[in-house]
């Protein structure tokens, strides 16, 4: 992978801790993000649409997205935290209408490698042609050799290994095949609502379908 890629808009994927535990993997896609933000482009958009409150929390994740941005150096103007959604076919569908209304065309989007197939399927068939990384040490070592202490160990401690990654790669794959026979997302978003509390009038009912 080269070390400057090509984008014009940031994006930071959702994800949902477990209760009790703090949002290792949401932070660590934050940082990330950030490291591109800080090294090509500071004046694109930093985007985070995570709607469902954080367990044991009072935040949204998007909120939470956004207090890790501004607290290392993203300016105000350049986030944009919409607490709309509780699952990836939600998700996809708010961020494609964000990202034409600030018409940006290249988008970069964070998330971790068990979740970049899907993720990858589900905006090219909202017709948003994006690039997909996997947050991970490796990658912050190869792309950014002098990232700060700060930024590095939070991808460091929201690395997904051994059991716990094996488990979130059958979810992508059953999600995958769900959604190959539900193109328009109903089920998942049944199941989210079920699983993770209705989001109320807030919840963005847009559908990811092909194009």
């Amino acid at each position: 992978m080269n070390r400057t890629l090509d984008f014009d808009a940031l994006v930071v994927m959702a994800k949902r801790p477990a209760r009790h535990e703090g949002p290792r993997e949401l932070e660590a896609r934050a940082a990330l993000a950030v490291l591109f933000w800080r090294q090509k482009q500071p004046s694109v958009v930093l985007i985070c649409v995570e709607g469902h409150d954080l367990p044991d929390a009072e935040i949204s994740g998007a909120e939470a997205v956004r207090n890790l941005a501004l607290a290392t150096g993203v300016s105000k103007d350049r986030v944009v935290a919409r607490s709309l959604t509780n699952c990836t076919v939600r998700e996809v569908a708010a961020i494609h209408g964000i990202l034409r209304g600030l018409g940006a065309t290249r988008p970069l989007v964070v998330t971790h490698p068990y979740h970049v197939r899907r993720t990858r399927w589900y905006l090219r068939a909202a017709g948003d042609e994006a690039t997909v990384v996997g947050c991970s040490s490796e990658l912050v070592a190869r792309m950014f050799p002098m990232a700060d202490t700060l930024l590095r160990g939070m991808v460091e401690r929201g690395e997904v290994r051994g059991l716990r990654y094996a488990r979130e790669f059958v979810v992508e794959i059953l999600l995958s095949l769900l959604h190959f026979v539900d193109r328009r997302g109903r089920v998942e978003m049944f199941l989210a609502d079920r699983v993770r509390g209705r989001m109320g009038n807030q919840a963005h009912d847009g559908v990811v379908s092909e194009s």
